[in-house]
């Protein structure tokens, strides 16, 4: 049975989007994707700090992967290599396999002590997962209005308590 989405649910989904030009859809990458810098533990450690940072139930592994597999493409250079092997070591080796509430004190813990990892983990993530247009359609985002003329006059002219022009 479908509903009819709120504006104000749909602005509170959609509202992590990041909508800019030369995105491209990415097709879900498998979970046991072989990756030039990490190893099977260190990528599965990373995806799920992505999915921990951004959870999405309805999205399969292949969509956090991405982001993976934007950060090993990254890890050519040194400076991204450390930076994101001393993350993971704060992480810990354990990471994937802890519970949701260890592994988001894990992630404030990184947030404020390694904050360069976290940053790139966060910005990677954010691009990999909400500048996919098929996760787009999955939150029922149409995507840029641009080209068709604003979301005004396209059913989101729909509050009532603004006042008339």
């Amino acid at each position: 049975m479908e509903r009819e989405e709120s504006r104000r649910e749909f602005i509170r989904r959609a509202s992590m989007l990041v909508v800019a030009g030369g995105f491209f859809s990415l097709a879900p990458l498998a979970p046991g994707a072989r990756f030039a810098k990490l190893d099977a533990t260190k990528a599965r450690n990373l995806m799920m700090a992505a999915r921990t940072l951004f959870p999405h139930d309805f999205l399969s592994d292949g969509y956090y992967m991405n982001v993976v597999a934007a950060i090993d493409a990254k890890m050519s250079d040194a400076a991204v290599a450390k930076r994101v092997s001393d993350g993971l070591m704060i992480l810990g080796a354990d990471f994937s396999v802890r519970n949701e509430s260890s592994r988001e004190s894990a992630m404030r813990y990184v947030e404020k002590n390694n904050p360069q990892f976290f940053s790139l983990l966060h910005g990677e993530s954010i691009n990999g997962i909400y500048g996919n247009k098929e996760v787009w359609k999955m939150l029922g985002f149409e995507g840029s209005s641009v080209e068709h003329g604003g979301y005004l006059e396209r059913g989101f002219n729909d509050i009532a308590w603004l006042p008339k022009s």
